[in-house]
């Protein structure tokens, strides 16, 4: 476990309450959700990506997935960003302007 959440959380062997606590559940979430992952992220894996999407998506819950699979954790090339912003504004305005 990294240092930086044992010093906030506690050791997880002896205070696992207060990981549960504070752990993400899918079956929680009611907001709809884009989720913006790149495929060379170190930071956090594909895997829970798509692992979230996936049980979202199972949940009923509306989500998004707009996938870089050349990018790390920040999406950094100028086609990407504006594709990014694109997708951000139909996301929170789904409504077609007429």
């Amino acid at each position: 476990m990294h240092a930086y959440f044992r010093k906030i959380f506690g050791d997880p062997r002896t205070r696992r309450e207060r990981y549960e606590a504070d752990s993400p559940h899918a079956a929680k979430v009611t907001t709809p959700i884009l989720i913006v992952p790149g495929g060379k992220d170190r930071r956090i894996p594909m895997g829970q990506a798509l692992s979230l999407h996936s049980d979202l998506q199972r949940l009923g819950t509306p989500v998004s997935f707009l996938h870089f699979p050349d990018e790390g954790h920040a999406i950094g090339a100028p086609n990407h960003i504006r594709l990014i912003y694109e997708t951000v504004l139909n996301f929170l305005d789904p409504m077609p302007c007429s």
